[in-house]
């Protein structure tokens, strides 16, 4: 039998209204009165509105609650909530009617990744039971927005007080990682000239990367840190696990495969017109990376480059006004007191030799004490010749480092009695005479260690470049004395760091390690060798055990 037309009318009117209003729970009762004007408040809400069961599933969502979760209400009717509930008193009690508690939680919301939401909750009991009510919001962004700005403080603050540009880069390279979603960073400087990579900051990276992606690139590996360095613009690659097929990138494939990186965005670092490196933020499956990612990542980069650049101005007018007023005080010392002390050592022997020719009885007084005054002149003049030469060795500035190193080592050799042998090239090295002075001041600080601290019987030193890199020079000292614990309070630290930090003005990384066996100084300096060195023993700094990280 045929029903009549307005029954036909309010019954269709009664489903569509059902299929645009989801506080009908389809059978179940309604948690508001469905025409109520709260009804409509809670439907229209900007904010996420949920009703949980005592078992803490979904009974009902409201449309800007559906819209956060990624799902409709058929979806989530009956599944459980991600909300973890407010402390209790037992294991499976509710909290007490008006209890209400504010949290954050991080869900996986569909195709979306992981969302950060924020929701408060109030329990009470209806006819039905015991319920909770929910309201939440997703606050991703604004947590995102927040840990930018907690990074970018802390790198401001490590701008500020760090004590050496390492500790910069290391620290500002963890700060990137959680307000960009990246999993791992690495900060590169890298010569203008060569493109070789000098030094980096890291963090979620493997010890040897630089070394990778350094020995990557001389396979003629395209490198999107080299594209953001020629362009002066972020580059971002997202094939990064192609990169296992490629066999120039064989060198990475290790640490490409168990990392699982998927993309890599590299933003330059760039000051006063001048490339001066690039930051890189790698990005597991599921993240690619936003144009906020790389927004943020050109900020940080901008505070860096202000930093590297900086750091290279101080420490090249520290280097050369150190070493200007080395050679003042050498010269300064050279023309008045050395020379003031040979001629007393002069006249002490012609009087010494007056007195004999007299026959002055060698035993008397005056003999003696022209004896003793001759003895103190000459102790004085040997002391103020090696002052001088530690001032300036005359040997580095007219023979090179090579040369300097030898007659160190044997001075030292001779005077402490221990064995000290050196590894060198034999033509002279191709540097500059900042960094001859600043390596020569590393080898001679170590060599001083072993003499007060570590009671050697040989010690090795290398002047080596790395076989992997000709423009990359090797610098090692080792002992076979007692050890120390580098990490320990110790009298020698003072002069641990001054090595670090003339290592680093010159772009390298200093790695000291000790044991009951001995101890190792070593220095790596990328692009430091100007110009081809004659052919001679080279040094693959990978194959020793200690791994190299310039």
């Amino acid at each position: 039998m045929d029903q009549p037309a307005s029954t036909k009318t309010a019954a269709g009117s009664d489903r569509d209204r059902r299929a645009r209003d989801p506080l009908e729970l389809r059978g179940r009762p309604a948690a508001v009165p469905r025409d109520s004007v709260l009804a409509t408040l809670v439907r229209d809400a900007a904010l996420g509105i949920a009703l949980l069961d005592a078992d803490r599933r979904w009974l009902y969502v409201n449309t800007a609650g559906c819209r956060i979760m990624g799902a409709g209400l058929d979806d989530l009717v009956g599944r459980e909530a991600p909300f973890v509930p407010a402390d209790t008193a037992g294991p499976g009690e509710p909290v007490y009617p008006g209890d209400v508690r504010s949290r954050y939680v991080d869900v996986a919301v569909g195709d979306r990744g992981r969302r950060a939401l924020a929701y408060v909750e109030n329990g009470f009991v209806d006819g039905q039971g015991w319920r909770t009510a929910v309201m939440f919001r997703d606050v991703t962004d604004a947590r995102q927005h927040q840990r930018q700005l907690a990074a970018f403080a802390r790198t401001a603050s490590s701008l500020s007080y760090a004590r050496s540009l390492q500790q910069v880069l290391d620290r500002v390279a963890a700060d990137a990682l959680a307000p960009t979603g990246a999993v791992a960073c690495a900060i590169v400087l890298i010569d203008p000239h060569t493109h070789a990579f000098r030094m980096a900051g890291t963090a979620g990276l493997p010890e040897d990367f630089l070394g990778s992606i350094e020995r990557s690139r001389q396979r003629g590996a395209p490198m999107a840190t080299l594209e953001a360095f020629e362009a002066r613009r972020p580059a971002i690659r997202r094939d990064v696990q192609r990169m296992l097929e490629d066999p120039r990138y064989e060198p990475l494939h290790e640490s490409i495969a168990e990392a699982a990186w998927t993309s890599v965005v590299a933003v330059p670092l760039v000051a006063r017109d001048h490339g001066l490196g690039v930051l890189d933020a790698f990005y597991p499956a599921g993240h690619d990376p936003t144009e906020e990612d790389t927004a943020f990542l050109g900020v940080m980069a901008d505070q860096v480059a202000v930093a590297v650049d900086n750091a290279q101005l101080l420490g090249d007018l520290e280097g050369k006004a150190a070493l200007e007023e080395r050679h003042r005080l050498a010269r300064e010392l050279h023309d008045s007191v050395s020379q003031a002390l040979f001629s007393m050592s002069l006249h002490a022997r012609a009087v010494q030799m007056a007195a004999q020719q007299s026959g002055v009885d060698p035993d008397a007084p005056v003999a003696r004490g022209v004896a003793q005054l001759l003895e103190l002149t000459q102790g004085a003049l040997a002391e103020m010749r090696a002052l001088i030469f530690q001032l300036r060795p005359e040997a580095l500035h007219e023979e090179g480092l090579s040369a300097a190193v030898r007659k160190h080592a044997a001075a030292v050799a001779a005077r402490e009695g221990f064995d000290v042998r050196v590894h060198t090239e034999d033509d002279r090295l191709s540097l500059d005479e900042v960094a001859e002075e600043e390596l020569f001041r590393v080898v001679q600080e170590a060599l001083h260690n072993c003499v007060k601290h570590a009671q050697p019987e040989h010690v090795v030193i290398r002047l080596v470049q790395a076989a992997a890199d000709p423009g990359t020079l090797v610098v090692e000292i080792d002992d076979d004395g007692v050890g120390f614990e580098p990490s320990a309070p110790h009298p020698g630290h003072l002069g641990m760091d001054s090595m670090r930090e003339r290592t680093e003005r010159l772009g390298g990384r200093l790695v000291v390690e000790s044991s009951s066996a001995g101890s190792r100084v070593r220095a790596v300096l990328p692009a430091v060798l100007h110009l081809e060195p004659p052919p001679g023993p080279t040094y693959d700094a990978d194959s020793d055990a200690a791994s190299v990280r310039p």
